[in-house]
């Protein structure tokens, strides 16, 4: 069986990539903050993966959790779809509000 991790997996294209991997005999790390919006992904091949892509220990524990389900297999691939969108004109988005965004959509990506 083949298995993707999918990040940003609780809405929008994250959600529907897993549910579409799901239902295609796939098994499906779907991964977000909220682990609540990912447990209701109730498909039997989703396994719910509570991770902040710019929190290395969160990344660190979901890694662990990610491991122990593969036992010994490999991911086949990964949808690397975490990402946020600060809104407004560049000037009064907030230096903090630009920081964060890149964060999550530059760094977390890496």
């Amino acid at each position: 069986m083949n298995s993707f991790l999918i990040t940003g997996a609780g809405s929008g294209i994250g959600k529907a990539c897993a549910v579409y991997l799901a239902t295609r005999d796939t098994r499906v790390f779907a991964a977000g903050r909220t682990l609540s919006k990912l447990e209701a992904l109730s498909h039997s091949n989703i396994i719910p993966i509570q991770m902040d892509i710019t929190d290395e220990s969160s990344i660190a524990e979901a890694h662990g959790n990610i491991k122990a389900h593969l036992n010994g297999a490999a991911l086949t691939g990964l949808v690397n779809n975490a990402g946020i969108s600060m809104m407004g004109p560049t000037a009064l988005v907030s230096n903090e509000d630009w920081h964060r965004q890149f964060e999550t959509n530059v760094f977390g990506a890496m």
